[in-house]
């Protein structure tokens, strides 16, 4: 009997203390839950009193102000200068990763004019984007033609030689250009529009390599030259655009965490702009994320904001170019021997923001053209993602009680009633037909295996975008702060969280997952440039070949990606006609034997005197 009691004593005891050590397990886990929602308002609250227009107008009009923050241009190396500047003088450890790309860079564009009483005049001008791969470069005497300046574009002149002209232009005329270069036109001049809209630059890409030479000249400059249409007079066009290859920069902005610095949470946003007229791109809202990110950094690089893991601010170039700067990023920073494997990269987020179109945001984690990760093999790997981020945004609300949860963020990571399509674009709009022309700078990230997601604006059509304008007055200010409080909250969330719960993936360069034999990756393409000899009877290389990838050709042959000039990446063959391409996506589903987009390269060598295409 004694033996009994004495088991049931023991019995007890053991249910007490496990009860009291379950309580006291409790008690901590309901400490550290009521400690990050502190965390979390307080980074909200900073935001709201001082993450306001007044500071965000000043980084804005600095980086509109560079003219051109095309990567590799001389604004673009202005940018990463400034941003660096503003990393250290917040604190934080600033580290410069370099790389290298192809890139049409203006070297100075013109016309001249001689009127018939023999005085000569120089008008300067800048160079469109080229026609595919091709520059438009003039041989020195430059394209003479009559100049003709067409104003009813539905009528055209009687007895108008297209073939003979020089063709002026108001800007805003769609691709009329196109029917004019068919008709024989030998150039085009675009006069800068007091308005405009980014389908009207698109309008000025195309995919073939035609050789039509194009240029953009001031709405004074514009009016000079209509008086001198009207005379009848003889213009030469000057294009001094070529392909280089260029120094890039990725600049990372480190604070290290206080109690977990070996884990990483990535934060980035990308630094450079495009245009139709690569040397007029001020890109004012397209730097409201890079602004944003740069006073991010600063609260979290403050004594008393400093989070418990260590935080990566990352401004990428290279986003337009079919996001090699992201590519080259994760090469550098989860692949390379030097640098793979020295800490453990959690979570990337990247932030996307523009304004007009409402006050929240996108969580998007896979893109296009490729869509890579939409099987439900991945969906799934988000599922915690979304309860945390759930979790996170809930003072968020508090802030705007009149904003629903999905006017503030909208998960995407998960199909609606079982519609794996449903988890692709959330708001995001079509541009054309079935396509959606944007990209994520996570998607490099994701496809080696890392947890990624992107903040982008919820409905964003970014009409005033990717033209030769500053777009700083079509700001509608009032809807980024909604986007930046739920990125905070969303990034304190996450870099103060004590009871972690992603599941830490290992980049990998090729992996499987799961029992439907989904697979991921990140490759690279090592190709060399080479011609057939005749007298050797083999191939020998070809060096300083310019080297087109075009990303996105669907399995389906569909070519609509083509039409996209932020879908290629491209590069020079060295001196043995080698080249590499960093990041390309490996098989998708081997079941369906389907693959996430396919890759188009294609060489190109040019007459460096005239322009034509001798390869």
């Amino acid at each position: 009997m004694k033996l009994k009691w004495f088991t049931v004593i023991v019995a007890m005891i053991f249910l007490i203390c496990n009860m009291g050590a379950t309580i006291e397990a409790n008690i901590a886990a309901s400490a550290s839950t009521l400690e990050l929602e502190e965390t979390i308002n307080t980074a909200i609250s900073w935001t709201t009193r001082n993450l306001n227009k007044t500071v965000l107008t000043q980084h804005v009009k600095t980086f509109a102000g560079f003219g051109s923050r095309v990567t590799g241009y001389e604004g673009n190396l202005a940018a990463a200068r400034y941003i660096t500047r503003e990393f250290k003088n917040s604190g934080l450890t600033t580290i410069t990763q370099n790389y290298s790309l192809a890139m049409p860079v203006d070297h100075g564009s013109w016309i001249t004019v001689k009127t018939p009483n023999k005085i000569k005049i120089r008008i300067n001008a800048s160079a469109l984007w080229p026609n595919g791969v091709q520059t438009c470069l003039t041989p020195p005497e430059g394209v003479t033609g009559k100049l003709v300046y067409l104003r009813n574009t539905s009528i055209l002149p009687e007895n108008l030689s297209i073939s003979e002209s020089v063709i002026l232009l108001d800007f805003n005329t769609g691709d009329l250009w196109l029917d004019l270069a068919k008709m024989g036109a030998k150039a085009i001049i675009f006069i800068e529009p007091t308005s405009t809209t980014m389908l009207e630059s698109m309008k000025k890409a195309v995919s073939a390599p035609i050789y039509v030479p194009r240029l953009y000249v001031s709405k004074n400059d514009g009016a000079l030259l209509k008086s001198l249409a009207a005379e009848g007079d003889t213009v030469a066009v000057h294009i001094g655009m070529k392909w280089e290859n260029l120094t890039a920069s990725n600049i990372i902005g480190i604070v290290n965490g206080t109690k977990y610095p070996d884990e990483v949470i990535v934060v980035s946003a990308h630094y450079d702009s495009w245009s139709i007229v690569p040397s007029s791109a001020p890109g004012a809202e397209d730097a409201l994320a890079i602004s944003s990110l740069i006073e991010m950094a600063k609260y979290f690089s403050s004594p008393a904001h400093k989070p418990l893991r260590t935080i990566w601010f990352v401004a990428f170039s290279g986003y337009y170019q079919a996001l090699t700067g992201p590519a080259e990023w994760v090469e550098k920073n989860l692949f390379s021997p030097e640098e793979g494997t020295k800490r453990r990269i959690c979570l990337h987020i990247s932030l996307d923001y523009s304004t007009g179109t409402g006050k929240g945001v996108d969580a998007l984690y896979l893109g296009p053209p490729s869509w890579f990760g939409y099987q439900t093999q991945y969906a799934s790997l988000y599922s915690t993602v979304e309860a945390s981020l759930r979790r996170y945004i809930r003072p968020v609300l508090d802030k705007y009680p009149n904003m629903r949860e999905e006017d503030l963020i909208r998960f995407n990571f998960a199909g609606g009633g079982g519609s794996i399509y449903q988890m692709k674009w959330g708001t995001q709009p079509v541009i054309r037909g079935n396509s959606w022309f944007y990209h994520l700078s996570t998607e490099p990230t994701f496809h080696a295996g890392i947890l990624s997601f992107t903040l982008r604006t919820q409905w964003a059509y970014r009409e005033t975008w990717w033209t030769p304008l500053n777009d700083e007055y079509h700001i509608n200010w009032p809807d980024i702060e909604p986007q930046i409080v739920v990125s905070m909250a969303i990034i304190a969330g996450f870099a103060n969280e004590e009871q972690w719960k992603l599941e830490y993936r290992q980049p990998s360069r090729g992996q499987l997952l799961g029992g439907g034999g989904v697979a991921y990756g990140f490759s690279t393409v090592n190709g060399k440039t080479v011609e057939y000899d005749v007298n050797i009877g083999w191939y020998r290389p070809l060096p300083n070949v310019l080297v087109r990838m075009v990303v996105g050709r669907t399995s389906t042959g569909r070519d609509e990606y083509l039409l996209w000039p932020f879908n290629c990446r491209y590069t020079f063959s060295d001196n043995n006609g080698s080249f590499t391409f960093h990041g390309l996506i490996t098989l998708r589903t081997l079941i369906q034997g389907a693959t996430a987009g396919l890759y188009l390269f294609d060489a190109w060598k040019f007459n460096e005197t005239d322009g034509s295409i001798m390869y």
